[in-house]
């Protein structure tokens, strides 16, 4: 099936009225997680095979906002963080396991209106708190500055970075900050990148990207960095349908060299169930460095998986928010859900950087 029938095929879906008929939707949403899902081929075959026959049996009689939830319900059974589910009102689950207890960012208390602030303590020894609450594009005028301010940072004997309730975004400025820190030979924070090929799975991102558009157009800030994009992801969905085109894009990338690093002191990252997703990908790049320790508590884990896509369910007016890359770490394991565990835990509902100045001043 070529791009122009993909299209007429997703608008046609698209015009439905809701009513509690969704055998259109399951069939729908089936499609794309067999087809432009990640998970499909890394998650354990009989958990996904499960959950696809759970979702056939769906009872059709439900109210919008029951199937809603019972959709949600059913894919939060796979081992993959990223999936959202919502309508009009909201999420169709309770998301409290995102919502860390270790306090909140330190940017989000002194420069609510910021993304990323700098804040000097003079303890016994100079401290800079670095406080990021999001990762939007590299090219977002919000990120002006950033290099300078780091570089003031990095004049400093101890350097924290507060990353409590980042929820990700993009990580171009994250592996920036990673290079300016430590040095240019961090090709990337993952060792291996698979990127689903297939019209289906560019589809589901172009939706997410076009989402990502609306609401950023309302911050009154340049859009029109996303054109570029959307030119590439077109062109990518015309590439896919070759014959010849591979299930996976592969990129893999060698562990950077540390002998040498360009800040030599002490590094805190304060991390809670909230930093999830770039947030994470910002600890493993942080982790490069041979003094970082995390404090707080266990991360998001959304680690695994990520570029999400959109599908939107017609008949229902519910959004599926599915992975189309799956990423292999560095760092041995599979974390999804669990989240990256602290070199220092902080007690619950105590401040992490209350407790982790404590710790620099007991030194």
């Amino acid at each position: 099936m070529n791009y122009l029938a993909i299209s007429l095929l997703f608008l046609l879906f698209s015009c439905g009225s809701i009513n509690t008929h969704y055998q259109s939707d399951i069939h729908l949403l089936t499609n794309y997680l067999k087809k432009g899902y990640a998970g499909a081929d890394f998650l354990p075959k009989d958990q996904f095979t499960n959950v696809l026959d759970k979702l056939a049996e769906v009872d059709q009689s439900l109210s919008n906002n029951e199937f809603c939830k019972r959709i949600a319900i059913i894919l939060d059974e796979l081992v993959d963080g990223h999936i959202r589910v919502w309508n009009k009102d909201g999420a169709c689950i309770d998301q409290d396991r995102f919502i860390g207890s270790v306090g909140d960012n330190d940017g989000a208390t002194h420069n609510p209106d910021k993304i990323y602030s700098l804040r000097k303590i003079n303890e016994k020894r100079d401290i800079s708190v670095l406080s990021i609450r999001n990762f939007p594009s590299p090219n977002d005028a919000r990120w002006n500055g950033i290099k300078p301010t780091i570089k003031e940072a990095m004049k400093s004997d101890v350097l924290i970075f507060d990353l409590r309730g980042n929820s990700g975004g993009d990580s171009g400025i994250a592996k920036a900050i990673a290079r300016w820190l430590i040095n240019d030979s961090i090709q990337h924070n993952k060792k291996k990148i698979y990127r689903k090929n297939t019209a289906e799975s560019w589809m589901m991102y172009r939706n997410n990207i076009e989402l990502i558009r609306a609401r950023v157009s309302k911050k009154e800030i340049d859009i029109s960095y996303f054109d570029e994009e959307f030119n590439e992801i077109d062109e990518s969905i015309k590439a896919s349908q070759f014959r010849d085109a591979p299930l996976y894009l592969v990129k893999e990338f060698e562990s950077p060299d540390i002998t040498k690093t360009n800040f030599n002191g002490k590094i805190y990252v304060l991390v809670d169930r909230g930093c999830g997703s770039t947030c994470e990908h910002t600890i493993e790049l942080l982790r490069f460095h041979p003094s970082t320790e995390l404090v707080g508590e266990n991360s998001a884990g959304l680690i695994h998986f990520g570029q999400m896509g959109v599908v939107k369910l017609p008949k229902s007016g519910v959004f599926v928010s599915l992975s189309t890359q799956f990423f292999e770490g560095f760092k041995p394991g599979f974390y999804e859900k669990s989240g990256y565990p602290p070199d220092i835990k902080t007690p619950k509902n105590k401040d992490a950087l209350v407790h982790v100045l404590e710790i620099i001043r007991s030194k």
